[in-house]
């Protein structure tokens, strides 16, 4: 990936708290194709939102793509900008005020960027599931992906699936397995619909004593 870069400008500069409820946003304008990169971190559950239009100064936003940081997350964003506008938000809808750091800077590129099949991590967990109960990650906006691939590995028998959402609510499709103890099966699903979620459910009928997953997206 060959990238020749100008000027480096700020995109979004945030070290604070937000609180419950609260979005910090930013917008900026640019002209041509732009690399927005940097890191975001904070210690309760945020939604890093990019939202881009092609009428400078106008409010018609035609594309918003949705980064989900857990609490505790030090997320890396490359990101690449198309059009004349941008709006950078994080939203904290977490129940609690979140402590955030973030830093994000554009700069111009003067050639094509490509990122063919990349694997981009989405979520990833490793808290025991006890017995009866499920881990179900937060919904995340997968549109950018061609599809969806992961690993998983517990000490318990059990079942996993990815459900597909068009709300983030109202569960419209399901692609599941069931899952043999200490095996390491990788899976890949087909994107259905624009918001995905993981569910592992431990129904083995004893605690589990190790669980850990990963979930990437296909660029």
């Amino acid at each position: 990936m060959e990238k020749k870069f100008t000027e480096t400008k700020t995109a979004f500069y945030f070290d604070g708290t937000i609180a419950d409820g609260v979005t910090e946003s930013k917008k900026f304008t640019f002209l041509g194709n732009f690399l927005l990169s940097g890191i975001v971190t904070s210690n309760e559950e945020v939604t890093l939102r990019i939202e881009e239009g092609i009428e400078i100064n106008a409010e018609n936003y035609i594309k918003t793509t949705d980064i989900i940081l857990n609490a505790g997350d030090v997320k890396s964003v490359e990101y690449v900008l198309y059009g004349a506008y941008a709006k950078i938000s994080i939203i904290n809808n977490s129940g609690s005020t979140a402590t955030v750091v973030a830093n994000l800077h554009y700069r111009h590129e003067n050639i094509v960027y490509t990122r063919k099949n990349d694997l981009v991590k989405i979520d990833e967990d490793n808290t025991p599931i006890v017995d009866t109960d499920d881990y179900t990650s937060s919904w995340f906006d997968v549109s950018e992906y061609k599809d969806l691939s992961g690993m998983v590995k517990a000490d318990e028998n059990g079942t996993f699936r990815i459900e597909y959402s068009d709300d983030q609510s109202t569960v419209l499709a399901s692609d599941g397995s069931s899952y043999t103890a200490n095996t390491t099966p990788g899976f890949t699903a087909q994107k259905i619909g624009r918001y995905a979620r993981f569910v592992f459910e431990n129904n083995s009928g004893s605690d589990q004593g190790s669980f850990d997953y990963v979930l990437y997206g296909r660029i």
